[in-house]
């Protein structure tokens, strides 16, 4: 999860790397389009990575922590968290 975090926001500080607010412009989550879409259809972070908010859910290898700043979660834990978006 906290590799997710980080390459998601792209070295920002902000909860989305283009700010604190959604913007249908940058991801598909909100429900209005109905279905995927393809790849690259959004502009990429800063970084170059394209869809990491909105479009499917990525399962990631930690458990959930109520902080993103939070110690690194135990290997052994049983819930895994979900990440991204989806439509």
């Amino acid at each position: 999860e906290v590799e997710w975090e980080y390459a998601a926001r792209a070295g920002t500080t902000t909860a989305y790397w283009w700010g604190d607010d959604w913007d249908d412009r940058h991801g598909n989550a909100n429900g209005r389009i109905r279905q995927t879409t393809p790849v690259k259809r959004y502009r990429p972070n800063p970084w170059g990575l394209y869809d990491v908010h909105g479009n499917v859910w990525e399962l990631c290898a930690d458990v959930w922590q109520p902080r993103r700043d939070a110690p690194e979660a135990r290997p052994d834990a049983d819930r895994r968290v979900v990440r991204g978006g989806s439509w």
